[in-house]
């Protein structure tokens, strides 16, 4: 195999430096990164909506450990920060943080709902009677 060119390599790399600095480019890209942002905000907000109605049948104790986790969780996380293709995307930073609190809500929520699923009892948690407890959807009973 014969060998590229030092000349050829640079001269690639300058045309796709050219591609990436062009307006278009970057237009495009900052169009396709706030619709990612727009995504993950829905996301978020349907796992947080399952959250808060697996919530609302829990006593006081439960509501304690929910917010314990989430605070841990945001500690060890930091300051949350959105990346889009592995380049960091500014965005306002109190609604990262909502975002963010939002989703350690569900993950905690869901670290409830996996221990009651295996009768693991933690402070009088209930799963829900009239929904999937994995889903958080409607069930006949």
């Amino acid at each position: 195999m014969r060998p590229v060119k030092k000349a050829k390599r640079r001269q690639a790399r300058r045309e796709e430096i050219g591609h990436l600095m062009d307006p278009r480019t970057q237009k495009r890209f900052q169009r396709d990164a706030d619709n990612a942002f727009i995504d993950m905000e829905e996301q978020v907000q349907e796992r947080f909506e399952y959250a808060e109605s697996i919530l609302q049948a829990q006593n006081n104790a439960v509501l304690k450990i929910v917010y314990e986790l989430v605070e841990n969780m945001k500690r060890m996380a930091g300051e949350p920060s959105f990346s889009y293709q592995g380049v960091k995307v500014p965005v306002d930073e109190q609604k990262l943080r909502d975002l963010q609190e939002k989703n350690f809500t569900w993950i905690a929520v869901r670290l409830l709902v996996a221990c009651a699923v295996w009768d693991i009892q933690i402070s009088g948690f209930r799963l829900p009677e009239h929904a999937c407890a994995k889903c958080g959807k409607r069930v006949r009973r």
